[in-house]
């Protein structure tokens, strides 16, 4: 007996000592498979952003939402606590990690704002998401949650859960992302690994730790383990099998988000952008609108391109597909590609105050700068089929446009001889007079060749008389009527407006793309370094092979003025045929005034102050994170008033059920269904400073004493209990104290429960 006691007492520590590290290594590694199976998970992010940064952004989110958890489960934080703690980190690092949002308290709102806005914005600015600021966030605020989320339950032995949780991420960055994704067909396979391992880890570790710790196993504990192995392998295989029938349609069309989401804007029911010709030519002809530096001789300015027709107006089609309308231009967008050695352009507005922002034909960024700039790169918005850019702020003096650009020699028809022209799909043409197209019939007769069409009918058009209305009877506008009227005539007479809309309109005739581009000629007053209201043109745009986008001039020169007319035609002119009103948008989306006598064109818009909205931003933010525990503690404070305004023996009994609900937040063992006295030894064993014991005895004779207790005897009892909580609380750490005052687990209990149980609880000692 002796040697047998001697091994067993002897040999007991040996094992247990070699378990600690032995549990430690299983139990570290399913948590870095777990890791390892977010980290997978990023990889649809890849495509959005273009580049590594997306992921970059998820992994380190992966990493510090791994650190929150560990955190939580070493100090026991429950979910609340958890949750702030991972606040926190997202508030307190994504500033410092994220390299989109800026530094110091730039950064700091850019990742508040971003935690709100981030959703959305990710869905409806174009791809790739890199371009534009605070993007980041999205990837970074995913994997940080889920990985908490995820990782939090593995430590707390909820393997699978864990498991399935973490598969939230790749779900998410593919909803949010794009249509394509790397190595779409390695992505599945690996996750399924990847889980399936961790999983398997996980159960060995569990397996590892019971033989370990050596308890017996009941029939019935076995019978229920082997039913969850058996749950398990069933959902493991249900899982795997799915995923791969599922591998097979991976090159089919992948359904997203940004398929619901319409563009953030539609800017195309603004003022044709034609119609300012003729108020800038005359009004404003000798008014300095923009500086320009480093334009090349002859050079031009585009400030809007129009490809589409509706008899009223010639408006922006905004093209068709998924990059149809306006959309945000972001920072560092390509609007065309760079050349080699590209030229840079500076525009400084002067009088310049439209939306539409002046670019070059061949701009292939811009970049903004001015005392507005940061309000107008929030504006800035890019038509999807066209160079047009228009910011809803408006510019204002002092604005500074600057564009790289790539020089660009107007070729001449010579140099055409022999290119062709690109088909290319523009903007819809409806409600085209009817002489259109039998005069462009007329003119090329029967020449085939489009590039001998188009000079064909440059030159005829080129032939007419100018006039701005200022010489000559020549009403503005370039709708139906008005073309109607204006070819009706023997002599063609108008302003670039009309000719530029007719050149357009004949070329679409024979089937040759064409478009308008409103801007201006800045040499045209032989001043080519200031930009004034005489300077204004429009042309005409047509595709070629070898040239690319080309301008063609069909204005008549401006001292090519009407001939007279005939002293019958002087008396008795023809009556001019209306032209119908365009029709009024709704008046939310009514665009600003251009023809504003009394609007200062040099005053700058005011700035809105951001710092109101800046601090609602945050205070709202910490208003978020602080309201459950702010509820927690509104809630027990109202629970406590309510039992201390008790009177009798229901007050004597609300004292003790408030140290009752102490030790359930402060986590201390109770055993259910015990009266006071046990209780209060059980207690005693955990506080042996609160003096539990003499608090139950008393409520023991006030409860059970043959009178209703009185008010002094009821004060007395909640003093003592009030002492006691307080030695409850101080015997623990701040961590502990502050996680008991925020715990709810004693605003969770059952109050059924408690009901059942009073009678037993209530007996006497």
């Amino acid at each position: 007996m002796t040697p047998l006691t001697l091994r067993r007492t002897a040999g007991s520590p040996k094992p247990a000592g070699k378990a600690r590290p032995q549990r430690g290594r299983l139990a570290a590694i399913p948590y870095l498979l777990l890791i390892a199976l977010l980290v997978a998970g990023t990889a649809p992010i890849y495509s959005p952003f273009a580049g590594p940064s997306g992921v970059i952004a998820a992994a380190e989110g992966i990493v510090i939402g791994a650190l929150v958890a560990l955190a939580a489960a070493r100090l026991r934080l429950g979910p609340l606590l958890t949750l702030a703690l991972g606040a926190v980190a997202h508030a307190g690092l994504g500033p410092l990690l994220l390299r989109d949002v800026g530094s110091g308290m730039t950064a700091v709102r850019a990742v508040l704002a971003g935690t709100i806005t981030v959703w959305k914005d990710s869905l409806t600015l174009p791809l790739p998401l890199s371009g534009y600021a605070g993007m980041s966030v999205l990837p970074w605020l995913a994997g940080l949650v889920i990985a908490t989320l995820s990782c939090r339950l593995l430590l707390a032995g909820w393997a699978r859960t864990a498991g399935l949780a973490a598969l939230a991420l790749p779900t998410v960055l593919i909803a949010w992302g794009g249509r394509n994704a790397p190595a779409a067909r390695l992505i599945g396979p690996a996750l399924v690994i990847l889980l399936l391992l961790m999983w398997a880890a996980a159960a060995q570790g569990q397996r590892a730790s019971r033989l370990v710790a050596g308890t017996a196993e009941s029939q019935q504990a076995r019978r229920l383990v082997t039913l969850r192995r058996l749950v398990g392998a069933t959902v493991i295989l249900s899982i795997g099998t799915g995923i791969g029938l599922a591998l097979p349609a991976a090159s089919g069309e992948r359904h997203i988000l940004r398929e619901v989401f319409e563009p953030p804007l539609d800017l195309r029911e603004y003022a044709t952008p034609l119609g300012l010709i003729r108020t800038l030519e005359t009004d404003q002809a000798s008014t300095r609108l923009l500086t320009v530096e480093g334009l090349s001789d002859g050079g031009r300015i585009a400030v809007a391109t129009l490809d589409s027709y509706d008899g009223l107006a010639a408006r922006i089609s905004g093209g068709t597909g998924a990059n149809s309308g306006f959309r945000p231009l972001g920072t560092g967008a390509t609007l065309a590609p760079a050349d080699s050695k590209p030229a840079t352009v500076r525009m400084t507005m002067e009088g310049y105050a439209l939306p539409w922002v002046p670019t070059v034909p061949t701009t292939s960024s811009i970049e903004v700068s001015g005392s507005r700039a940061h309000l107008l790169r929030e504006t800035l918005f890019r038509d999807g089929a066209s160079p047009t850019i228009i910011t809803t702020a408006g510019l204002a003096s002092g604005d500074t446009v600057t564009a790289r650009t790539s020089p660009q020699d107007v070729p001449t028809a010579d140099a055409l001889t022999g290119d062709t022209v690109v088909p290319t799909q523009l903007g819809t043409v409806e409600n085209v007079p009817p002489g259109i197209a039998s005069m462009a019939a007329r003119i090329v007769g029967d020449q085939s060749d489009p590039v001998v069409q188009i000079v064909a009918l440059q030159n005829a058009l080129r032939a007419g008389a100018y006039s701005n209305g200022t010489n000559y009877s020549s009403p503005p506008g370039h709708g139906a009527a008005r073309l109607a009227s204006m070819i009706s005539h023997e002599q063609l007479i108008g302003d670039d407006e009309q000719y530029a809309v007719l050149m357009m309109l004949l070329c679409r005739s024979l089937g040759i793309p064409a478009r308008v581009v409103m801007g201006f000629r800045p040499a045209t007053d032989g001043d080519a370094s200031n930009v004034t209201g005489e300077d204004v043109y429009a042309w005409v745009e047509i595709p070629f092979m070898d040239h690319g986008w080309t301008p063609i001039d069909v204005t008549p020169d401006r001292d090519q003025v009407p001939e007279q007319l005939a002293a019958h035609d002087t008396i008795n002119p023809q009556p001019q045929a209306l032209q119908p009103p365009l029709p009024l948008p709704k008046p939310e989306d009514l665009p600003p005034s251009y023809d504003d006598p009394d609007q200062d064109l040099n005053q700058p818009e005011p700035v809105a102050d951001s710092t109101p909205r800046l601090a609602l931003v945050i205070a709202g933010s910490i208003l978020a994170v602080l309201a459950p525990f702010l509820i927690i503690l509104g809630l027990k404070a109202l629970r406590r008033r309510r039992r201390r305004s008790r009177q009798g023996t229901d007050g004597a009994l609300g004292a003790w059920d408030e140290l009752l609900d102490l030790a359930r937040d402060l986590r201390a063992p109770m055993k259910p269904g015990a009266t006071r006295h046990e209780t209060a030894h059980g207690l005693d064993k955990r506080f042996p400073s609160a003096g539990l014991i003499p608090v139950a005895n008393g409520v023991d004779e006030a409860v059970f004493g043959a009178d209703e207790p009185a008010s002094d005897t009821l004060s007395s009892l909640w003093s003592s209990a009030d002492t006691a909580a307080n030695q409850m609380r101080s015997s623990l750490s701040l961590p502990g104290r502050l996680r008991g005052r925020l715990s709810p687990r004693s605003l969770a209990s059952h109050r059924h429960t408690a009901a059942s149980n009073r009678a037993r609880r209530n007996r006497p000692s």
